[in-house]
């Protein structure tokens, strides 16, 4: 018994090795094919370009000719140079390597890719053509007829399906194919697998899933003919199905999330790219439909469905995907590598040829000769594929992509929002004209409120102060200035909490280090709201260490608003010249007011220094240290557009950097200081007699006795109340300039129409220019609406309210998708002598290669002013090509069984392997084309037969 039991282990165990090596032999037969086409695209072209100048011919260095491979593989008077399956081991490595006595090349090294190519053949046992292979091609650039009669440049053989004698197992064509070849060979096919195998080996195959247990349970229970096929449909029409299967498609377009290259960068859209593919697997899109998307779905018509349009272009994401020498200094030759892999891409994934061979020359196996090459690389190089071509690293091409309907939606909107706008200009210019002409007429009126502005402008302290003299504690206290306007905010300190110092430069200050600030409790920030077009000041009194040196932006107050808006006062050495205040708005960016010349030497000194700056919102920004002006800047584009309504944040201190020194006596006014107030707040800060703060100043302000309040005059007379503001800031520039015509209200005050007249030329020609100019006291304010007629203003509100709702329209966000597309001045190529872009042959026609023409047939020419894309694309998906349709159908042969008909899928060519059933392949290839290019059809097909059945 335990013999038996000997004998039986030994047949089961000769049974597995025996079928191992069954197994093994086609697979080491494409290896062998692989490592021969690695020799010939990348090993011989290497050796001949950086080795045959001094080792080829009779008189080659060494005695070692590596132009020949008889030469290379044999070695030199040092022995042989290359030991198979050991790259240590080989005296060539050694010398590339530089670690022997030779130092190869003399010239330069070779780059890290290229000993990698080198290690990588040599560890794969250093393949070359030679005994057993099949011959090299002997007819030169000529293409005969002989190389036209290859297997797979034939066109698809009509043929019949056989017949067998008593066939009772055959359900479709492929049956009998595959029969009368089992036949021939005296075989018979296996017997039927159980159902639970057969859904099992279904669903793994489409979605790479098992089944669920009640899939298997329903299935095994429907007897109802064409239970099969209702499952083979339902698996194709799963989403599954695309997910499962558009990874085949991925592996052989070489698809990867990132660059690989030299420049290893992550292809953030590449997804895009990969979900089309699913999309297309899932609708089924024809499969020559498919292979023109990406070739050149750019330069197809445009399609009145969304998806389609947008995936015609994301498509061409599969010319921009593979490794990338994006650092290459030589950009041509960058240019030429990426053509090469799409030229690969081309023959090994699409046609089954392994055309990137015929770079450095004619191929030494297959009739595809380097002009045929140099074709295709004229079509591939007049795409663009890359983009910054004059730069380093370059990049790959992206483009915005959007759905039709969204695009017309948004033309649609735009029109809307244009009109709204238009109507709503039209009204208000209309509108606002009548006002300016009725102001003009009315100047004296106008002048009379201006002046009442001007000289009760010290009714208006500032709104907020604090002089940091609390003996202690953590709270900055609020106490009221005069008329209860003035007053200190009651802040919250930071942790750790700044240091109060005694000597202040008014009193108490305090002292800031480092990550120390002081927080503006946020329920009294509301007199800090100074909306679309409130000017506002502030003035501090600071001292920085002397020799201090801001870290970036040392920040001394800064204000944020819900809006997302700021603005804020740092410390700030470069070119902001010591200090700035920054405006800035979320949409229209950063405007900053910075001194003319440096003054951070001034303000390091270790003494307290005075600094204000103003901001006419619609104008100027001002900045003056101890009194003086140091700095303008022109600051409506931004300020003007900035929301400062509603201040979420105030702080003092070290808000954003590290601000280490001491502040004393900061206050913020809703309104632009003039320079006599500014001069008035340094020089009472520091008189003497002893410091003033600021609500002491405001204090001595003088006020204007039985003067009509501003109010009254605006009411009274129905005047704009953004003309008299304005035109009072005339008068405020007019000050201590006696040439201007507004000079004598900055001394006078006038108490009538009549004094205005009489103490102003209102015919002035500087007057009446400034009142003309565009940037003039005569612009309208939003309060100017209130003036226009009832109807007007209705109207007015109407269109407002539709351009609300219009600014409130949100769209998708466009996507960003990698893309090709045509290059601006498409060309011919040149041959490159031996793959060198420096060394140039003739001129190649872009075209096709030659022996897969038809000479018997005019073939289309490549149109003036494109790349020829959409040329190959068509010829490559003609009915009768010869090799698409079979290439595919092989493909979805090998996915489903494991190994194709042809069992070198990338190499219908001499280096690769004959059909086994040549008839069947045909058969396939034919009515794949005849339904339509159907990839789901064609699943249908196998998987439905008795072939696909078997146990």
């Amino acid at each position: 018994m335990q013999r038996i039991c000997f004998w039986r282990r030994l047949f089961v165990q000769l049974a597995a090795v025996v079928l191992l090596v069954m197994v093994n032999l086609p697979a080491e037969a494409a290896d062998r094919a692989a490592e021969l086409q690695r020799f010939e695209a990348k090993i011989r072209p290497l050796l001949v370009s950086r080795c045959s100048k001094c080792h080829s011919g009779p008189k080659a260095k060494a005695g070692l000719d590596l132009s020949r491979v008889t030469g290379l593989m044999n070695g030199g008077r040092s022995g042989p140079v290359v030991v198979p399956g050991n790259p240590t081991g080989s005296l060539l490595m050694q010398a590339i390597r530089r670690q022997g006595k030779g130092r190869m090349p003399p010239d330069a090294p070779l780059d890290g890719a290229q000993i990698l190519e080198l290690v990588t053949w040599i560890k794969n046992g250093a393949v070359v053509p030679g005994a057993g292979d099949k011959g090299t091609r002997e007819n030169g650039n000529t293409i005969t007829s002989d190389d036209r009669d290859w297997w797979s440049f034939r066109s698809l053989a009509p043929g019949q399906v056989p017949s067998v004698p008593g066939d009772r197992w055959s359900r479709t064509p492929i049956d009998r194919y595959v029969l009368a070849r089992l036949t021939q060979e005296k075989l018979a096919p296996s017997p039927d697998a159980d159902r639970r195998t057969w859904i099992r080996r279904a669903t793994f195959d489409l979605w790479g899933l098992p089944p669920t247990p009640e899939a298997v349970r329903a299935f095994e229970a429907d007897r109802a003919p064409g239970a099969f096929a209702r499952v083979v449909d339902r698996l194709l029409a799963s989403p599954r199905y695309g997910e499962r299967w558009a990874r085949h498609w991925l592996d052989i377009v070489r698809y990867d999330d990132t660059n690989g290259g030299g420049f290893d960068y992550v292809y953030p859209n590449a997804w895009r790219y990969r979900d089309y593919v699913v999309r297309a697997f899932n609708r089924d899109t024809p499969y020559d439909r498919f292979l023109v998307e990406q070739l050149a779905g750019d330069l197809l018509k445009p399609s009145k469905e969304d998806q389609r349009e947008v995936d015609r272009l994301l498509a061409t994401g599969m010319l921009t995907l593979a490794p990338k020498g994006l650092g290459e200094q030589d950009k041509e030759l960058m240019a030429m590598d990426v053509v090469d892999d799409q030229i690969d891409v081309l023959g090994r994934s699409l046609m089954g040829l392994t055309l990137a061979c015929a770079r450095c020359h004619d191929h030494k196996f297959d009739p595809v000769l380097t002009s045929d090459y140099y074709a295709l690389a004229g079509i591939f190089r007049s795409t663009v594929s890359v983009r910054d071509m004059n730069k380093n690293p370059s990049y790959w091409p992206e483009q915005t992509l959007e759905a039709p309907s969204v695009s017309r939606a948004r033309k649609r909107h735009a029109e809307q929002t244009k009109a709204v706008a238009a109507a709503i200009s039209k009204i208000t210019t209309a509108a606002n004209k009548r006002l300016i002409d009725d102001a003009r007429k009315r100047l004296p009126e106008y002048l009379l409120a201006a002046a009442a502005i001007y000289h009760t402008r010290g009714d208006r302290p500032a709104v907020a102060h604090w002089a940091f003299d609390e003996p202690s504690g953590t709270n900055v206290s609020a106490t009221p200035g005069p008329g209860g306007r003035l007053v200190n905010l009651s802040a919250k300190m930071g942790d750790p909490v700044p240091r109060r110092i005694d000597d202040g430069r008014i009193g108490r200050a305090l002292r800031f280090a480092t990550g120390q600030v002081v927080e503006i409790d946020r329920s009294q920030l509301k007199p800090l709201s100074f909306g679309k077009d409130g000017d506002f000041s502030v003035a501090i009194w600071i001292r920085a260490p002397k020799g201090y040196r801001p870290s970036s932006a040392d920040s001394i107050v800064s204000a944020t608003f819900k809006t997302k808006d700021i603005w804020f006062i740092a410390l700030r050495p470069g070119p902001y010249k010591g200090v700035y205040l920054r405006h800035y708005d979320d949409k229209k960016g950063a405007v900053d007011i910075t001194p003319s010349t440096d003054q951070l030497p001034l303000l390091t000194d270790g003494k307290w220094h005075h600094l204000v700056v103003t901001s006419d919102r619609d104008a100027d920004g001002v900045m003056y240290i101890d009194g003086k002006v140091v700095g303008r800047k022109a600051i409506g584009t931004v300020s003007s557009a900035s929301d400062y309504g509603a201040p979420v944040s105030l702080q003092l201190g070290a808000t954003y950097r590290s601000f280490a020194g001491d502040l004393d006596d900061v206050a913020i006014w809703d309104r632009v200081l003039d320079a006599a107030e500014i001069t008035r707040l340094f020089q009472e800060g520091g008189r003497a007699e002893g410091p003033r703060d600021v609500a002491a100043v405001e204090r001595k302000r003088p006020r204007q006795d039985g003067a009509p309040s501003v109010e009254e005059l605006l009411k009274r007379n129905r005047l704009v109340p953004s003309f008299a503001q304005r035109l009072s800031r005339e008068i405020l520039a007019s000050a201590g300039q006696k040439t201007l015509p507004l000079h004598r209200l900055t001394v006078e005050f006038p108490e009538s129409v009549d004094q205005v007249r009489s103490r102003v030329d209102l015919d002035s020609p500087e007057l009446v220019k400034r009142l003309a100019a565009k940037d003039g006291p005569l612009v309208p304010g939003p309060d100017a609406r209130a003036f226009y007629p009832p109807g007007e203003r209705e109207q007015l509100s109407d269109l407002q309210t539709q351009s609300r709702k219009l600014a409130a329209t949100v769209f998708p966000r466009l996507a960003s998708a990698m893309v090709a597309f045509d290059d601006k001045k498409p060309a011919d190529l040149r041959i490159h002598v031996a793959g060198d872009n420096r060394r140039l042959g003739d001129v190649v026609p872009r075209g096709f290669p030659v022996v897969l023409l038809d000479p018997d047939r005019s073939e289309e020419k490549i149109a003036a002013g494109t790349s020829g894309r959409l040329e190959l694309a068509r010829w490559l998906t003609r009915p009768e090509h010869p090799l698409t349709a079979r290439v595919m159908v092989n493909r979805i042969w090998g996915w489903h069984f494991g190994e194709g008909l042809v069992r070198t899928p990338d190499n219908f060519g001499q280096l690769g392997e004959e059909p086994t059933h040549p008839h069947l392949l045909d058969h396939l290839a034919r009515t794949f084309v005849r339904d339509g290019w159907s990839l789901k059809r064609l699943h249908r097909r196998i998987m439905l037969s008795s072939v696909y059945r078997q146990a």
